[in-house]
């Protein structure tokens, strides 16, 4: 197995030599990672765009990072092991010098039989099986045990370091649970040339990604503005656009629906705060403030150029609309 060590600085670095593709981005190319997509991967390292998270986002990936000793310490004490906790250290693939794990923990002993761990915590218990258990082949796995994204960056780490088993540790809530997966050697090649494919197609030769509806996607066309006025639809577009419209007024209609709906089974509540219903769900009035609003108004009368101040220009981004359509 081979291994670079590095100063934190250093790690940042080494990640994206070579348009290095790790776990998390592996994930992002297959469209699985919650926090990022395919596009994401290609603005920030072909055309230089930061993906912007929210300040919730952010806490949320800063208490993650922080957590992992706790994490893995608890892990240590249910299996009476200890291991290697890596900061800032890659494992490369022998062959495939661009495939990276980044693990957060490995055992001191690689000659004795042993692994890696990845160390997770969440507040989403509807997304964990807590039972736990061992995944033998991919084949085991299903989206009700854990989030398909941490599957993926496991299978990444099992295929560049060669160890026989990950194990997958998440806290959630007050339950630590832990996934034991096995190496499996016929996905894993798969797993390895799908992603290798897309990196030499639109990283190494730059090519854009296919349009598709992420974020990242949107970002891309924001930078791509027109400067033209107008011109015929072809057939195609003149498809696309229909279909567009039809989706929209789905929703639309989905949403009065919604509505007409949430007010029906609040009046039929009535003095009861819930319904339980057969399968056991329940579904729950919630009743919200208001929200408190400032008086911009006033505080410019009051106190010119201070609202210009301390206001931050938020994210440009772009939209459809659509007019003339017949009725």
């Amino acid at each position: 197995m081979i291994i670079e060590r590095y100063d934190r600085a250093g790690w940042l670095a080494a990640r994206r030599v070579n348009h290095r593709i790790g776990g998390t981005s592996a994930a992002a190319v297959l469209g699985v990672n919650k926090w990022r997509s395919a596009w994401d991967e290609y603005n920030e390292r072909i055309l230089g765009q930061t993906v912007e998270h929210d300040d919730a986002t952010l806490r949320r990936f800063a208490l993650g990072h922080r957590m992992e000793p706790v994490v893995l310490a608890t892990y240590e004490d249910e299996t009476g092991e200890c291991y290697e906790h890596c900061d800032d250290l890659l494992i490369i693939h022998p062959e495939h010098p661009w495939a990276v794990a980044s693990p957060d923990a490995i055992s001191p002993d690689l000659d004795a039989p042993a692994g890696g761990v990845e160390a997770k915590i969440s507040d989403r218990h509807s997304s964990w099986d807590k039972q736990g258990g061992e995944l033998a082949s991919v084949d085991d796995y299903h989206e009700a045990l854990f989030p398909r994204q941490y599957a993926i960056q496991c299978y990444w780490y099992l295929e560049c370091s060669g160890l026989p088993w990950w194990d997958l540790v998440a806290l959630v809530g007050h339950d630590l649970i832990i996934y034991r997966i096995r190496r499996d050697p016929d996905f894993q090649s798969r797993l390895l040339a799908r992603v290798g494919e897309w990196r030499e197609r639109h990283l190494v030769q730059g090519e854009a990604p296919p349009i598709d509806g992420s974020d990242g996607a949107a970002r891309y066309l924001l930078d791509r503005k027109p400067t033209e006025d107008a011109r015929e639809a072809s057939v195609d577009e003149a498809a696309m656009v229909e279909e567009w419209r039809v989706h929209k007024a789905t929703i639309k209609a989905g949403e009065v629906e919604v509505k007409r709906l949430s007010n029906l089974l609040g009046a039929a509540l009535g003095e009861h705060r819930k319904l339980t219903l057969p399968d056991g769900s329940r579904v729950q009035r919630v009743d919200v403030g208001g929200r408190s609003r400032l008086n911009t108004k006033q505080i410019e009368e009051d106190h010119p150029g201070l609202l210009a101040t301390y206001t931050e220009q938020g994210a440009a981004s772009w939209h459809l609309r659509s007019y003339g359509e017949s009725k």
